[in-house]
């Protein structure tokens, strides 16, 4: 959903013709495409903590820490 409004956006403001005859100062279409943002970056930060949650639930602390531990050295 949030693809289609983006697209139909692009496709109304930016590839439109018609655009240079109508003003974008004030338009609905600008605040709701700039009201996204933040939902996007909640979202994002939400599957951060998900992942970090399952990680917390699969292993124990020390066995975590030894594991990203590894990762980060090649050991």
């Amino acid at each position: 959903m949030l693809s289609h409004y983006v697209n139909d956006f692009d496709h109304k403001w930016i590839d439109s013709k018609a655009v240079i005859k109508q003003s974008q100062l004030g338009t609905p279409d600008l605040q709701s495409l700039a009201d996204l943002s933040p939902s996007i970056k909640i979202i994002q930060d939400m599957r951060i903590v998900l992942f970090i949650t399952f990680l917390l639930l699969k292993f124990n602390i020390n066995e975590l820490i030894v594991f990203i531990f590894k990762l980060v050295t090649g050991h």
